[in-house]
């Protein structure tokens, strides 16, 4: 690039762990390329104490962000999450109007991103949109995830599938790139000892630990003391040394978080619980564990890397892809202790021992960041037009 020659400016807007493992090597990608500026700006619950703090991993990794905007993420149902929202749209504007970028990066589906995207969208500023495409019929994510798409001038998706979606929604397909998930990329990379890891927390680091994250399904008849107890009922009487992150910041969490903590003191020798690893020994564990077993996104979409057993439970994750390493089960005590008998025999870990990960090649950093770099910012970006790929067969 010659002197003369304006980097392109790229917020990220990053909100949660959730979507930073995601970021993460999108970031360092556009940290390294000249054609590009970093402008990095972080929320919602990666500065609440009791989600772990963060903001600490983003700058343990090198990363200073531009901005930090605090905005709350309360426990008090959807009316919370509306102010949340108002309240982010607001600091979000403020933010954007302040540094003017030229193109808003957002990832995936959390209402705090939905608020970035509002703003960013009313702004005239460009978004591009990673995930999108995608389903997760048992929580509201869906449907902010397809909003999100909807504002968006630009999208990053994961899969085929999620390319057709997107195309049925009327998105143009010369706006859509299948990139393949970006938190797969350095994913073999960041896998560390995980006896040491286990050793720190304080559980047996010979034996391989169950991996749990439970997030609330925000979308369920069943209550989410109902749902937490079926869980923890179907693991009382299990041998296995069990590792519990905390439930993410969605209003519920609380009460999840309660019941596990109760769950955990009453044989802390064997369960241990976390409110925050960081990407590496995050995946250091999912490596090494016996299986997963919760509701996590990271359950569908890296858990193939590793080729590891998952017991993915309710409807939170249901529509998305999933490899062949998933076993979906009911939020009963019966049907998850039977997904996690038949996860654990030495018959299931044979049959996906050589599985591909339906989520891409770990070169989507890569794609995402020569995209943004080649783009025009001459105003088209933001002239969509609805694609109807039916009429235009006709």
């Amino acid at each position: 690039m010659s002197p003369s020659e304006k980097r392109v400016k790229i917020a990220v807007v990053s909100v949660a762990r959730s979507d930073y493992s995601g970021l993460r090597p999108v970031i360092r990608k556009i940290q390294g390329d000249s054609a590009l500026q970093l402008m990095l700006i972080v929320s919602g619950a990666h500065l609440l104490a009791e989600h772990g703090n963060t903001l600490s991993v983003i700058t343990a990794d090198g990363f200073k962000p531009t901005e930090c905007l605090a905005i709350s993420t309360g426990d008090n149902g959807s009316a919370e999450m509306a102010k949340v929202v108002a309240a982010g749209v607001q600091e979000f504007s403020r933010t954007f109007l302040k540094h003017n970028p030229d193109i808003i990066l957002l990832y995936g589906d959390r209402f705090e991103m939905f608020a970035a995207a509002v703003a960013g969208f009313l702004s005239r500023i460009p978004l591009a949109h990673i995930h999108g495409g995608e389903l997760t019929f048992g929580a509201i994510d869906d449907s902010l995830r397809h909003a999100i798409s909807k504002l968006s001038h630009l999208h990053f998706v994961s899969n085929a599938e999620a390319k057709g979606r997107l195309m049925r929604m009327g998105e143009e397909p010369t706006r859509i790139v299948l990139s393949g998930a970006p938190a797969l990329d350095e994913i073999k990379e960041l896998v560390g000892s995980d006896e040491e890891i286990l050793r720190t927390l304080g559980l047996p680091s010979q034996e391989k630990p169950l991996l749990i994250t439970f997030h609330p399904q925000t979308i369920c008849e069943q209550s989410d003391q109902a749902q937490i107890s079926e869980l923890l009922d179907a693991l009382e009487d299990r041998q296995e040394p069990m590792l519990f992150t905390r439930p993410n910041a969605d209003p519920g969490n609380e009460v999840l978080w309660k019941a596990i903590l109760d769950f955990t003191s009453r044989a802390p020798k064997r369960r241990v619980t976390t409110e925050n690893l960081g990407p590496q020994r995050y995946f250091s564990v999912m490596a090494g564990c016996s299986a997963m077993v919760g509701n996590t996104s990271s359950g569908i979409i890296e858990s193939g890397s590793f080729q590891i057993p998952v017991v993915n439970i309710g409807d939170r994750q249901a529509g998305r892809t999933r490899g062949i390493n998933v076993i979906d089960v009911a939020c009963t005590a019966e049907h998850i202790s039977a997904g996690i008998d038949r996860a654990l025999s030495p018959k299931f870990r044979n049959a996906i021992s050589a599985m591909k990960n339906p989520y891409g090649d770990g070169s989507a950093s890569q794609r995402i960041v020569d995209t943004l770099g080649s783009i025009s910012l001459d105003g088209s970006l933001l002239e969509k037009r609805f694609f109807d790929g039916a009429r235009a067969q006709e």
